[in-house]
This record gives C-alpha cells, structure tokens and sequence, in this order.
C-alpha cells in the first residue's frame, strides 16, 4: 500500500448529508403534503493504491427530489421526481486491471447515481383508520407486513451511456 496516514479511505466521502422538508395541510377533508429533498456528496477515491492518481477521483455531486400527494380516510395519491435535475453523479470508480500502458486505470468503470425518474402512486392503505373525539379526526394503525397496496406509474429520463472517460 502507497498510503500516508491521513489518506481519505476508498469510497468514503468527507462530506455526505441528506435533508428533508415536509409540509403537511389540509385541503378541505383531504390530508395533504408537499416535500423537498436534497442529498450531497463530496468526491471520494476507489483506491489507496498510487493507481488512483491515474482514475481519478469522483466529483462531488448534490440532487433534489420533489413530491406532492393527498389522501382521504385510506387512498392515497402522490406526485413524484427524483434526481429532478438529472445531475449524472458518480457512486464510484474501479478499475479491473493495470496493464504496462495504464488503459485500464485511465478508463475505470463509472457507477452513476439514478438517472431522473418521476411518476404518480396511487393506492389504498391495508391498514384499518378509527376515527376519535370528532370527525374530522382520523387515527390509522399501519399493519406490520403491508400497510401500503397500490399501483405507480413511473416515467424514467435517459439513461446515460456508460462513460469511458
């Protein structure tokens, strides 16, 4: 191993954060939400080898997922995206050989981070709802093996061809 101490560990970033903001109304009798996501992470090295120098580090890379839904009693309806910006982030780099020339070391394999992806998810709770003191309150208790049985639709952006560089 070429490692000095204090080399940052393969595949380990410096900085990865996530963070999500919910915002719950009603609309009506309709329990309604809209959320916003952001996940960063910071580039990471795939060896502590010398050989990494030739494959090169992953760049730092920071995506957002949006969603929106509303339900009444047990159906439920959501809107999403994911990657909304299709940010073509990279989870890592490897490389399967090294030859006298470096090819292999100068062309690593890429693994990219989820291209965009956005559908709508509608479905009906298996879980019984009590309603409690009024109305307009609503208790569900979600069952331990399937409190969510529904159907999504889901669009997919353009997956990227596999990178070379």
């Amino acid at each position: 191993m070429d490692a000095y101490a204090g080399t940052q560990l393969p595949v380990t970033p410096k900085l990865k954060f996530n963070g999500t903001a919910r915002y719950a109304f009603d609309v009506g009798e309709y329990k309604s939400f809209a959320q916003a996501t952001v996940f960063h992470q910071s580039s990471t090295t795939y060896s502590l080898e010398a050989t990494r120098f030739y494959a090169g580090d992953t760049p730092s890379f920071t995506t957002f997922d949006f969603s929106a839904g509303t339900g009444l009693n047990n159906w439920h309806l959501e809107a999403y995206i994911e990657n909304a910006f299709d940010k073509l982030g990279q989870l890592g780099r490897n490389s399967e050989c090294n030859d006298g020339v470096h090819y292999c070391l100068t062309h690593a394999h890429i693994y990219p981070i989820k291209p965009m992806q956005f559908g709508v998810k509608f479905g009906r709770s298996s879980s019984p709802c009590i309603r409690r003191v009024s109305p307009r309150s609503l208790t569900c208790v979600a069952s331990p093996i399937a409190s969510w049985i529904g159907a999504s639709i889901a669009g997919i952006g353009a997956m990227p061809s596999p990178s070379t560089d």
